[in-house]
């Protein structure tokens, strides 16, 4: 019976084979356990992922408004920036013109103070301009005189005592011109 170690060994064979397929069996169920884990732990993931995603989404909008706002504002403070250069820019020239309104004001004031006399003994082309003057309050009492210069008085070449209206004299170098109670003399000519 040269078949039955053959067929002892087939059924050792398939014995051992269906005692490996068993072991197989168990192996493949832990396997397909720890795949089930790691998909269910890679969900979770997944699902943590697309919460972080949402969020992250969420900043980026928030954060592109901030931008928006902040752009905004930028423009508003360049263009009030320019603004207030312009502004500026105005005043300074609107200043250049004021000052040189006083410094012809100042002119005019210093022409009229150095063209003007009151009350004293002037030396014409020291003390004052050369030129026809008037006086601009005469009282009742006003006294103006024309010396000649240098002879203390004594050298009488004109004078008056008006007692009203707006007398006029004229002066020239090398003479006085003395005045007293005739308000101030301003230069016409």
């Amino acid at each position: 019976m040269p078949w039955i170690p053959v067929a002892i060994g087939v059924v050792l064979l398939l014995a051992a084979f269906a005692a490996g397929w068993g072991l197989r069996d168990d192996r493949a169920g832990e396997r397909e356990a720890e795949l089930q884990a790691s998909a269910a732990e890679l969900a979770a993931d997944g699902q943590s992922a697309d919460a972080r995603a949402d969020q992250l989404e969420a900043d980026l909008q928030e954060t592109q408004v901030q931008r928006d706002d902040l752009k905004r504002r930028l423009d508003a403070a360049e263009q009030a920036n320019t603004d207030l250069e312009e502004r500026s820019a105005t005043l300074d020239l609107r200043e250049s013109e004021l000052d040189e309104r006083q410094a012809a004001i100042e002119a005019t004031e210093a022409g009229i103070e150095a063209n003007t006399v009151a009350d004293g003994v002037w030396t014409v082309g020291l003390d004052m301009a050369p030129g026809t003057y008037r006086a601009t309050e005469v009282s009742g009492s006003c006294y103006w005189a024309i010396l000649r210069t240098g002879s203390n008085g004594d050298d009488i070449i004109a004078n008056d005592l008006p007692s009203g209206g707006n007398p006029q004299v004229t002066v020239e170098d090398g003479q006085d011109f003395e005045t007293a109670r005739c308000g101030e003399w301003v230069k016409v000519e």
